[in-house]
């Protein structure tokens, strides 16, 4: 086990990091907690955000406008879990997308990788529901069903 840690004491200079007053070990203690707190007030996301990182990628592709590459990253992940018949996994990164840092193309996405494993994720038909909410905003009922049509939303 490694050293004990206190939170408490006040970080001290290092002349190995440029004056910034924290040592590397230090620095990872920061970082930790500032972590730790976030997902304290969120703490149905700690679990997902340490097991899924991926995720991330899709949404800093997403906030940039690059949106191919972010379809290609779900559609590879998914597939890599549903490949190995994970579909609890599967289930999970469902229930730990961030609507709010997805656009679209990337939440119609979702549905149409898992389309042909629909009655294997329990939280598909609520996910659907949220993406239908999401176009809602956005598009017309016609475009809606036109977009959602044969992904097996109901």
């Amino acid at each position: 086990m490694g050293p004990s840690v206190d939170w408490e004491r006040p970080a001290k200079p290092s002349q190995h990091t440029g004056g910034s007053g924290l040592d590397h070990v230090e620095g990872l203690q920061v970082f930790h907690r500032v972590v730790i707190a976030h997902h304290l007030r969120h703490p149905a996301k700690l679990e997902y955000h340490w097991r899924f990182p991926w995720l991330h990628d899709v949404y800093g592709l997403v906030q940039v406008q690059r949106l191919e590459p972010a379809m290609n990253r779900v559609f590879r992940e998914i597939n890599s879990l549903t490949q190995r018949s994970l579909w609890g996994t599967c289930n999970n990164v469902l229930e730990s997308v961030d609507f709010s840092r997805l656009e679209v193309t990337t939440a119609v996405g979702f549905l149409m990788i898992t389309r042909g494993i629909a009655d294997k994720l329990p939280f598909r038909p609520e996910f659907a529901r949220r993406v239908r909410l999401l176009l809602e905003r956005t598009e017309t009922p016609t475009r809606i069903e036109t977009l959602l049509r044969g992904l097996k939303t109901a």
